[in-house]
Order: C-alpha cells, then sequence, then structure tokens
C-alpha cells in the first residue's frame, strides 16, 4: 500500500467528492434522526 502511495498520490478533487460524500450521508442521517425524535 505504501508504495501505491508514493506511486502518485490521490487527486484533491477526488478526495473533496469523497468528503461531501460523507458529509451529505452523515447529515442526512442527523436530519433523519432528529425527525424522528421531534415526530
Amino acid at each position: 500500500m505504501g508504495s501505491m502511495a508514493k506511486a502518485r498520490p490521490p487527486r484533491e478533487e477526488d478526495m473533496e467528492s469523497e468528503k461531501q460524500e460523507a458529509t451529505k450521508a452523515s447529515l442526512t442521517r442527523l436530519i433523519s434522526e432528529l425527525a424522528r425524535r421531534n415526530i
């Protein structure tokens, strides 16, 4: 794995989109959790 990381670092765009996807997923989970509690 170390050699792969050295070969070429992941593109910033890919990392950004991945981060956004994760954030979106966690936000969705949070909202649904809050909605369930409020109802």
